[in-house]
């Protein structure tokens, strides 16, 4: 069925839905479309630019080389639409392409701020000069999509394939890159602050200088990638593979390596204060000339690793495997037997006894049969008695918070922000503590400090030494 422009006019001001049409090559611009509800509609070569298509819904539609340009569609919805070589202009803010076929599409310097792009395909298509800010683009498939000079202000790009998208001049601004592949791009120097790059594929990339201050990277692949004089103060790296990376000159203060693999990777001359190494892998690693002053590696593996001329003054090695590990120094602490205890303890406790019941209550398991003495033991004098076991520290009662921060990190914090107090939200958004998460934080240590009170005097320590040293540097 086809109609001319006037009686579209018509059926437009009766607000009839618009379906089964064939308006192939039509001149429909200028028209207002507002509110519209357009489903299997032919608009292929039509001409759309200037139409107002505020909240107006394109369903399974074929716009294939249409012109929209200076179009205004804010919230306008495309569902399962082709807009194969379409030339989309104009401002279609909040707007929503979902299953579309985009290939060849040309959306260059379109607003396209808040939009979402769902399972789309956009081979070949450009948004080069675009305004994405806070867009969504979603399993979409990008091969040769053109990226060039936008600004990635908290876009989000997940299960996304990037790898051969033109990125020239893009900025990385808090953008969220879920589980998506840059596998083996160049990003030297670029800017990726505050972005999250979870599970995101990074292995083999350049990011040499690149800022990284406050990015997540847990769960990324980063093996073989080059983060040489990166800065990443504050980084997350929990459960990342850094195997085989090279991370030489990094400033790594205060970051986040729990549970990383990182057998081989190169840490020499990094700045890793205070940064939190739990059970991270890292054997054969190298930490030659590294600053670890306050680095917790408790429970690390980091066994013929090389830690030449490295400071390592109160780190702490709790529980950590250093076999064949070349030149730890003397300033570093060793095991902690209190805490060893604690460790001890609270494994027994959460684990089912005999009956399977648990001993969580606190109350201790049955000792396990002893053997009988032998015939020498019999005849030898009574050995000396042990002397009374240390009692561990009572069970945590139910529902009692935690901490995420180690003490020494927390004291750090607080003095920062104690030190700049105008700028409080910005100190805590760095370990990522902001709202509800922030006052858990803080009620977390007032019931540490109560249940540990020497702990609090070590904190108040802690607080004043870092409190002249933040007020020395300025910043």
């Amino acid at each position: 069925m086809t109609l001319d422009r006037q009686q579209l006019q018509g059926r437009l001001a009766d607000g009839a839905p618009l379906s089964d049409l064939d308006l192939r090559g039509a001149n429909l611009s200028g028209l207002d479309l507002s509110h519209a509800t357009l489903d299997k509609v032919i608009l292929a070569g039509a001409d759309l630019s200037s139409c107002k298509l505020d909240d107006a819904v394109f369903s399974q539609c074929d716009l294939t080389g249409a012109r929209l340009g200076d179009a205004s569609g804010p919230s306008a919805l495309f569902h399962r639409c082709v807009l194969a070589d379409a030339q989309v202009a104009g401002s279609f803010e909040l707007a929503a392409f979902v299953e579309c076929n985009l290939t060849r599409a040309t959306l260059a310097r379109a607003n396209l701020r808040s939009a979402k792009f769902v399972k789309c395909d956009l081979t070949h298509a450009s948004l080069a000069d675009a305004a994405l800010n806070r867009a969504d683009f979603i399993e979409c498939i990008v091969d040769r999509l053109d990226l060039s000079r936008v600004t990635l202000e908290r876009v989000t790009l997940m299960k996304t394939d990037l790898r051969a998208v033109n990125l020239d001049g893009v900025v990385f601004d808090t953008t969220i890159l879920l589980e998506s592949n840059l596998g083996g791009m160049s990003f030297e120097r670029r800017n990726f602050a505050k972005s999250q790059l979870i599970g995101a594929d990074l292995s083999g990339c350049d990011l040499r200088g690149a800022d990284l201050t406050g990015c997540n990277f847990k769960d990324a692949n980063l093996a073989g990638a080059k983060l040489d004089g990166a800065h990443a103060r504050s980084a997350l790296f929990i459960g990342a593979d850094l195997e085989d990376a090279s991370l030489t000159d990094a400033q790594l203060e205060q970051a986040l390596l729990i549970d990383a693999r990182a057998a081989r990777a190169d840490f020499s001359g990094a700045r890793l204060r205070e940064s939190v190494l739990h059970r991270i892998a890292c054997e054969g690693g190298r930490f030659v000339g590294a600053d670890l002053s306050y680095a917790d590696l408790s429970h690390a593996d980091v066994r013929s690793a090389n830690f030449s001329r490295a400071t390592m003054f109160r780190t702490k090695l709790h529980r950590a495997r250093t076999l064949g590990a070349v030149d730890i120094s003397p300033a570093a602490l060793g095991d902690d037997e209190e805490l060893a205890e604690a460790e001890r303890w609270g494994a027994v406790a959460s684990q089912p006894d005999a009956q399977g019941a648990s001993t969580a209550s606190g109350d201790p398991p049955p000792a396990a049969p002893r053997p009988p003495p032998s015939t020498s033991a019999l005849s030898a004098p009574p050995p000396a008695p042990a002397p009374p076991p240390v009692p561990p520290p009572a069970p945590l009662p139910p529902g009692q918070p935690t901490t995420r921060l180690a003490l020494v990190v927390y004291a750090s914090a607080c003095a920062w922000v104690a030190v700049h107090p105008d700028r409080a939200s910005e100190g805590w958004a760095r370990y990522l503590l902001t709202g509800e998460a922030l006052e858990a934080e803080h009620a977390a240590w007032r019931a540490h400090f109560a249940r540990y009170p020497e702990e609090r005097q070590e904190f108040e320590q802690q607080f004043d030494s870092f409190k002249r040293h933040w007020a020395s540097v300025g910043s």
